[in-house]
């Protein structure tokens, strides 16, 4: 009985360690393509909705204030619509916020021979607005 209670005793300790080494490499695996990037409290940040990923789509949730950091990637954050639903979040899942009211309207007159300047317009806006 005692050399049974040895064996489980030392196929524990092996499982613990083997969990414990997996455990890192998945973090170290998943926090490296992280953004270098930090975010500090009060700041206002939109969250990506997983599964969503062209850039017109709604793909980000906003505004978010950072609460609290964590760690060197996860942060608390709060809805600042309803204070009380905080989450737990990855900061490659964040996007600093962009105040929409700052945002410059443009008006474009286009004539028909103008479609391809528009189109390169439309283009940096684009990109501007993606990045």
């Amino acid at each position: 009985m005692a050399v049974l209670k040895d064996r489980l005793a030392v196929l524990h300790d092996l499982a613990y360690k083997n969990a414990k080494d997996s455990s890192t490499a998945r973090k170290l695996w998943f926090d490296k393509g992280r953004s270098n990037r930090e975010l500090t409290v009060r700041d206002l940040i939109m969250l990506r909705i997983p599964g969503l990923t062209a850039c017109l789509d709604d793909s980000c949730e906003d505004p978010y204030k950072v609460e609290e950091r964590l760690n060197s990637v996860n942060y608390k954050v709060t809805d600042t619509r309803n204070k009380k639903r905080v989450k737990t979040v990855h900061i490659n899942n964040t996007k600093r916020y962009m105040n929409r009211d700052r945002v410059v309207n443009r008006v474009v007159v286009v004539t028909q021979g103008d479609v391809a300047h528009l189109r390169a317009f439309l283009g940096m806006v684009l990109q501007e607005v993606c990045a």
